[in-house]
C-alpha cells in the first residue's frame, strides 16, 4: 500500500481536481511541488485518507482560493469547473445542477450536499438550493463525487454527491460589492478559547435585486454561519443557512421564497487499537421552507459509528452503522393536477409525520499488488417509507506504468421519495406506495499524470429505473418512469512555464427518459450534449493575478432561439498586500459580454423558458490580521 501510495502523487499542483505524479527524475522544485500536494487528500469516497486517484468513484477537487481568483462569487458558480455538470436556474433564480445530462427539479439536481462532512439540508423536503449559494470566501475547497455515493452516504447521494469545506484557521474581514446592489460582509477568525480551537466563519448578503428572470425583481437576504469548538479527539460544531426572496415584481401574489437550514453535530474520533480507528457521530437538523406553492417543517435525529480496521498490511476495513430519525411538523405539498370537469382539490396539510432509516455498510480495500487495488462495498437501508434495500459498488484501480492509471467502477445510487410524491394528489391522510429510485452507473476512467500535466478521460453509463413520475390516470405518483445516460467526460490541467496555469474540461452526454405525458421513450431535448469549461490563471508578478472564466454550454433541441447554447465569460483581477501584508483587492466582472441565457423547467407535458442576463461587476476587498 506504501509502494503504491507513494507512486501516485496525490493532487494536482495547484489544484482544480487533479493530480500529480512523482518522477524519479524531475528536478528538486518538482519533488517540492509533488510534496506539497501530498497533504491534500480525500475521504469523502471512502471515509478513509486516501489519494484522490485511487479511490471509488470519479472525484474531483476544487481548491477555493484558485476559484475566487477565476471569479467565482459562489458554490454554484464553480460547479461548471466539474465535468459534466451544468449549472442552471429556476424561475426565480433558485440554483440547481444537472449532472450527466438528467434533469431532476428537487433536491439541486438529485445530488446530496454535505457542509463540512454532514447534510444540513432535509432531502425529503425536496429542496437543498440555497446551499449552493454559499459564498466563494467561506470556502476552503469543494469535492465533488460523479454518480451515485449511496453505499457510504445513503439515501440521495444519487447523481452525485457535493461537500463544501469550510475555510478555519484564518482571521480576515471581506468586504463586497456590485453593480446590481449587493453588499456582502464575511468575517472569519480562529484561536485557542482555553484548551479548546474555536472557528467562526459568518457571511451576511443582502442582494438588492435578487437574480431572477427577466421581466422579475425580487429581494433576496442571505446568511451563512458555521462555528465549532475542537479539543483532543471531540468536536462541537453549529451551522445555519438561510435564504429569504421576497416582494417578486412588487405586486401580489408574493411568489418569495424562505429557507432555513440549521444543524447542531457532535463527533469523537476514538482510537481503538494500533490498527483500528473508530468515529462516533450525532446530529440534529432543523429545516423550515416555504414558497407560494408548497413548505415544510421538521426535525431529524441522526447517529453513527464508524469503525476502520488495518488487519494486514494491504487490507483495510470499514464498517459502519447509522440510524435517523426524521419528523415533519407542518407540510404541505403542491397542489396535485385537476381533472377535466371536476374542482381542483385544496392539497393536504400534513403534521405529526414520522419516518425512520436503519442503516449499515461495509467495506473493503484491498491492495492486490504493488499496482493493483480493489474496492468492494455494500450497503443495507431499512426505512419505514420504502422498505428495504441493498446497495453495492466495487472498483479497480491499476496503475499500469508510472505516469498512467486506470480505474473500472460499477456503483448503484438509491433516492426514496420526497413528502411531496408521497403527498401530492392524494386525499387528507392518504400516502402513495412507492419504492426507491435506482441509479446503477459503470464508468472507465484513465490518467495520464505528469508533474506539470495531467490529463483523464472517462467513459459512462447511467440506467435509472423505478423513477418517481405523474401516474396515468392521476392523481398521485407511481414508480413508472426511466432514464439512461452515456457520456464521456476529458479534463485536462497544465502548467505553462512559471506564470500560466491552465484548467479545462469537455463533456458530451447522450441521455433518454419517458418522464412525458405518455410515458414515451425519447432523447433529453432540455439538455446539452457539449459542455466545455476552461479557467486560466495568470500571474504578471508575485502580487498580481488575473483569471480568465469560459463556460461553453451546447445546443439544446428544445429551446428556438439560437439553439440554445451560450458562452459565459468571466474576468477577475486580484492585487494581494495592496497597502501591506494585511490587504488585498479584487475586481471582476461575470458574464462580460451581457449573454442572455435561457433555462428550462421540464414539465410532464411542456418545457417553460426562462431567460435571465446578468452582467455583474463586482469588487472585493479582504482586511486579514
Amino acid at each position: 500500500m506504501k509502494r503504491m501510495g507513494m507512486a501516485a502523487a496525490a493532487l494536482l499542483a495547484a489544484g482544480l481536481g487533479t493530480t500529480a505524479w512523482a518522477d524519479p527524475a524531475s528536478d528538486d522544485a518538482e519533488q517540492a511541488a509533488l510534496l506539497a500536494v501530498l497533504q491534500q487528500e480525500t475521504d469523502i469516497a471512502t471515509k478513509t485518507r486516501m489519494n484522490s486517484d485511487f479511490v471509488p468513484g470519479i472525484v474531483t477537487l476544487l481548491d477555493g482560493e484558485k476559484l475566487r481568483a477565476l471569479g467565482a462569487r459562489s458554490v454554484w458558480d464553480a460547479m461548471p469547473y466539474v465535468p459534466g455538470v451544468h449549472a442552471t436556474l429556476d424561475a426565480f433564480g433558485a440554483p440547481s445542477v444537472v449532472v450527466r445530462g438528467i434533469q431532476f427539479p428537487f433536491n439541486s439536481g438529485s445530488i446530496q450536499i454535505l457542509l463540512n462532512g454532514v447534510p444540513i439540508a432535509r432531502e425529503a423536503a425536496g429542496t437543498i438550493s440555497s446551499l449552493l449559494f454559499l459564498p466563494m470566501v467561506q470556502v476552503e475547497r469543494l469535492e465533488f463525487i460523479r454518480g451515485p455515493g449511496s453505499v457510504l452516504y445513503g439515501d440521495f447521494a444519487f447523481q452525485g454527491l457535493l461537500n463544501i469545506v469550510t475555510r478555519s484557521h484564518d482571521n480576515q474581514v471581506d468586504v463586497e460589492l456590485d453593480n446590481r446592489g449587493a453588499q456582502q460582509l464575511s468575517l472569519i477568525a480562529g484561536g485557542k478559547l482555553g484548551g479548546w480551537d474555536g472557528n467562526l466563519n459568518l457571511a451576511v448578503k443582502d442582494n438588492g435585486d435578487a437574480i431572477e428572470s427577466i421581466g422579475s425583481t425580487g429581494e433576496d437576504r442571505n446568511f451563512s454561519g458555521m462555528g465549532s469548538l475542537s479539543r483532543g479527539g471531540l468536536q462541537l460544531r453549529a451551522q445555519m443557512v438561510q435564504r429569504h426572496v421576497d416582494d417578486t415584481d412588487h405586486h401580489p401574489p408574493n411568489l418569495g421564497y424562505d429557507e432555513t437550514d440549521s444543524s447542531a453535530d457532535v463527533r469523537y474520533d476514538l482510537p481503538l487499537a494500533e490498527n483500528a480507528d473508530s468515529v462516533l457521530r450525532a446530529q440534529y437538523l432543523h429545516n423550515d421552507v416555504r414558497n407560494l406553492a408548497t413548505s415544510f417543517k421538521g426535525d431529524q435525529w441522526r447517529a453513527g459509528y464508524d469503525v476502520t480496521w488495518t488487519r494486514w498490511s494491504r487490507q483495510n476495513w470499514l464498517a459502519g452503522l447509522e440510524y435517523t430519525h426524521g419528523g415533519i411538523d407542518r407540510a404541505v405539498p403542491p397542489p396535485g393536477p385537476v381533472l377535466p370537469g371536476q374542482p381542483p382539490n385544496p392539497p393536504p396539510i400534513l403534521g405529526n409525520l414520522d419516518n425512520h432509516v436503519a442503516s449499515v455498510y461495509l467495506q473493503d480495500q484491498i491492495e492486490i499488488l504493488p499496482t493493483l487495488r480493489t474496492t468492494l462495498g455494500a450497503r443495507y437501508d431499512n426505512t419505514s417509507d420504502s422498505g428495504g434495500h441493498v446497495t453495492p459498488r466495487a472498483s479497480l484501480v491499476w496503475q499500469a506504468a508510472e505516469h498512467h492509471l486506470l480505474k473500472l467502477q460499477y456503483a448503484e445510487g438509491t433516492r426514496a421519495p420526497t413528502f411531496f410524491e408521497l403527498y401530492t394528489g392524494r386525499p387528507q391522510g392518504g400516502r402513495a406506495n412507492l419504492d426507491f429510485e435506482i441509479n446503477r452507473t459503470s464508468e472507465i476512467n484513465y490518467v495520464y499524470e505528469r508533474p506539470n500535466l495531467t490529463a483523464r478521460a472517462t467513459l459512462f453509463h447511467t440506467r435509472i429505473d423505478n423513477m418517481v413520475f405523474a401516474k396515468r390516470p392521476p392523481p398521485g405518483f407511481g414508480n413508472v418512469a426511466n432514464a439512461r445516460a452515456d457520456g464521456a467526460e476529458v479534463e485536462l490541467t497544465q502548467q505553462l512555464g512559471k506564470n500560466w496555469r491552465l484548467d479545462a474540461n469537455l463533456s458530451y452526454v447522450e441521455a433518454h427518459d419517458n418522464r412525458n405525458g405518455p410515458l414515451v421513450n425519447r432523447n433529453l431535448t432540455e439538455v446539452p450534449h457539449w459542455m466545455s469549461n476552461m479557467g486560466l490563471l495568470w500571474t504578471p508578478a508575485s502580487d498580481w493575478v488575473c483569471g480568465l472564466h469560459w463556460n461553453y454550454v451546447g445546443k439544446r433541441a428544445a429551446v428556438q432561439e439560437d439553439d440554445g447554447h451560450y458562452d459565459l465569460v468571466d474576468f477577475s483581477v486580484t492585487k494581494r498586500h495592496l497597502f501591506n501584508d494585511a490587504f488585498d483587492a479584487q475586481l471582476a466582472v461575470n458574464n462580460l459580454f451581457d449573454k442572455r441565457v435561457t433555462q428550462i423547467s421540464s414539465l410532464p407535458n411542456q418545457d417553460v423558458f426562462y431567460d435571465f442576463k446578468d452582467r455583474v461587476v463586482w469588487g472585493r476587498v479582504t482586511v486579514r490580521w
